[in-house]
């Protein structure tokens, strides 16, 4: 048995994720975020197993175990997204679902033997299930590493200013490098006959770097990792005082109109409520069911609209009559006015002055 540069690689980074696991369990910090970086170091420590205990006596059947975690990455980094923008009610059980189903073929294939096993691992027997198995955690991850950055550029006054978000939207990034690489490997090793710079290492090389850069931001900001404050969410289940909380940002939004400020971030508007952005966010996520850009940008298309049947495009171009109502870009003005109404704000004045 020997070792070569990559297992150095992958036992250096096993052993950060044990170490960083560890040391994020003792700084309490956000328990999906800790889990993502244990699934990390199960994987590395079977893919070494696999690799160099293969042809020992030691039951095979204990390598299927690790390729599990790979349809848990996405709900976990999911997870983790939901917690830190402080959503809740979340974890439901067809999430699971994936993996379930992994474990039923795997109790259907442990039907065999340990030799039986290897030896249909070298005839190719094998071949067909590990191909679909790698393929379903690659889109797996892809769909929800997707949702998770959409659901953080809806909330980007929540992120932009807060360094534990900005710290989010890169990890979510760092791990879209990390699916997008892991799926060119698969196509290379399947579509592609000759020889390319990257082949299947190369998945196992960026994950131990993953870990050493999540490690990075560990020890230096532990801050920037913490999870959500849960009494945050927990001071609004009263019901008197989200009904307090709810009546004022409807008096702000309606009687003062603080949509209008073309540069609000959710920082500035809880501030006006004299509560924190979390609670802001989750009440806006839990009773409006929208992230804060949506919330705001529906206010600032009621006030354009209101406009028009008023008659103020008479006297001010669109342009200018979207900046009075808050929209501080045309492309966010124009892409909210498509996206409600299905049509274009020119257009739509015209149908009005036909009618």
């Amino acid at each position: 048995m020997y070792f070569k540069l990559i297992d150095i690689i992958i036992l250096s980074g096993a052993i950060q994720g044990l170490a960083l696991s560890g040391y994020l369990v003792h700084k309490k910090a956000n328990k999906y975020l800790i889990w993502i970086i244990f699934m990390t170091t199960i994987m590395l420590l079977g893919r070494g197993f696999y690799f160099h205990f293969r042809k020992t006596s030691l039951p095979f059947h204990f390598v299927f175990l690790p390729d599990a975690l790979i349809f848990l990455f996405g709900p976990v980094i999911y997870f983790y997204t939901k917690s830190i923008l402080g959503h809740s009610n979340f974890k439901k059980l067809y999430h699971y679902i994936p993996i379930i189903i992994y474990l039923i073929t795997v109790a259907y294939v442990c039907q065999y033997t340990s030799k039986e096993l290897v030896q249909m691992q070298y005839d190719g027997s094998l071949t067909l299930w590990y191909s679909l198995t790698e393929f379903g955690g690659i889109i797996s991850g892809l769909i929800y590493i997707s949702v998770s950055f959409f659901m953080i550029r809806s909330n980007r006054g929540l992120t932009s200013k807060r360094k534990k978000f900005k710290f989010l939207n890169a990890f979510i990034i760092l791990m879209y490098a990390d699916v997008i690489l892991w799926l060119v490997t698969f196509l290379y090793r399947y579509f592609v006959s000759h020889r390319l710079f990257i082949d299947y290492n190369a998945i196992w090389l960026i994950t131990p770097l993953t870990v050493h850069i999540i490690a990075y931001y560990a020890i230096n900001s532990v801050k920037s990792i913490a999870p959500a404050t849960k009494g945050d969410a927990a001071q609004l289940s009263n019901d008197n005082q989200l009904s307090k909380l709810k009546e004022e940002l409807e008096r702000l939004m309606k009687e003062e109109h603080v949509y209008k400020e073309l540069n609000l971030t959710l920082d500035e508007l809880a501030s006006k409520l004299k509560t924190t952005s979390n609670r802001l966010s989750w009440l806006l996520n839990e009773v409006y069911h929208e992230g804060f850009n949506d919330f705001v940008n529906n206010y600032r298309l009621e006030a354009f609209l209101k406009s028009i049947e008023e008659g103020a495009h008479h006297k001010l171009t669109i342009l200018g009559l979207a900046n009075e109502s808050g929209f501080n870009s045309k492309a966010t003005f124009n892409k909210v006015f498509k996206n409600r109404l299905n049509t274009t704000p020119s257009n739509y004045i015209k149908s009005r002055e036909a009618q």
